[in-house]
């Protein structure tokens, strides 16, 4: 198991951002589109924000629950 380390919440928040941002533009290639579920909560408020954030990511293809 690969452990990433962070120094703080938002550095996190971005990486993990990152690496959803990569997972939902996969699937609207191979399928065109994504559907997918986030958790919301103040604890998942940075993470939003961040993922929201990421440039490219097709939007209107997009389903989240």
């Amino acid at each position: 198991m690969k452990v990433n380390v962070y120094n703080t919440h938002r550095e996190m928040a971005r990486a993990a951002a990152e690496f959803g941002a990569g997972l939902i533009r996969a699937a609207v290639a191979r399928r065109d589109r994504a559907v997918f579920i986030l958790s919301t909560g103040m604890s998942q408020a940075v993470f939003l924000e961040e993922l929201t954030a990421v440039a490219g990511v097709p939007w209107d293809k997009t389903v989240m629950f």
